[in-house]
């Protein structure tokens, strides 16, 4: 069927140190209501990080928006974070990796969305997956984390993982962190389609060429959710598409090129 948007926006941090956007849409038909996933460690695309250069300056004034923090930040000057959730529950990781600094007089301190959290219930099979879609940049993670750390996490003691940063080497060279979570592990699957809930259900990749994409991913028999749509005028005569892969957990990979 066709679906309807009350409203929509790509928006971008200006001055970012990457390319990241926020596809920010408010469906109207379709509408989906579900909350999004409670906590970090949910299976499919569970948050997305933000970084700061000054991490309690931005704790203090989103406090005094009344947003809700799953803990206190956790760790060191130069090396915290915290999670929080937007009005409508999205979970945010706010992190910063070098000691306080920016402008005193300003609100936010963001500069980037380093990172968009995956977690998936075979480390091994996605990671493999990933790579074979061009994500060939890997960093292993620490495997333990602390009770102090699990409760930044909302959990409620220490946790054991599986994971790494996994990034492509071109273009923006963005990063996926790719996490099985061994202990807790939470079985809930990734949210089915349509791609119409509460959340952060996908993320775009650009292409050259979306038809010799598709191509070489049926080739290595990755499943598609459709076939290549024209997008997005909705007259059907776009010169460009977008085309939906499901990556091994059901979690939905949007690609974009002509």
């Amino acid at each position: 069927c066709q679906y309807e948007l009350a409203k929509g926006e790509v928006i971008t941090l200006p001055g970012s140190v990457n390319g990241a956007n926020i596809d920010l849409l408010q469906f109207r038909t379709p509408f989906n209501g579900e909350p999004p996933y409670r906590l970090p460690n949910h299976l499919g695309m569970a948050y997305a990080a933000l970084l700061t250069t000054d991490l309690d300056s931005d704790v203090a004034y989103l406090a005094s928006l009344g947003v809700e923090f799953l803990s206190e930040p956790f760790g060191i000057p130069g090396d915290r974070f915290v999670f929080f959730r937007d009005p409508d529950g999205v979970l945010y990781k706010l992190m910063e990796t070098a000691p306080p600094h920016g402008d005193e007089n300003a609100d936010m301190h963001l500069i980037a969305m380093p990172y968009i959290g995956v977690n998936v219930s075979d480390f091994d099979a996605s990671l493999e997956f990933y790579r074979s879609l061009g994500y060939t940049q890997i960093k292993f993670l620490l495997e333990t984390g602390s009770a102090e750390e699990g409760r930044a996490y909302g959990l409620d003691g220490p946790f054991r993982i599986k994971g790494a940063d996994i990034a492509i080497d071109r273009g923006d060279r963005h990063v996926l962190r790719l996490v099985q979570w061994l202990e807790p592990f939470d079985p809930e699957p990734p949210s089915p389609p349509p791609i119409n809930r509460i959340g952060i259900n996908r993320i775009a990749l650009v292409v050259p060429d979306l038809d010799r994409a598709v191509a070489i991913m049926q080739a290595q028999s990755i499943e598609f959710l459709s076939g290549i749509a024209p997008c997005c005028s909705g007259t059907g005569e776009d010169e460009s598409g977008i085309v939906h892969a499901i990556d091994p957990d059901g979690v939905f990979l949007e690609f974009v090129g002509p």
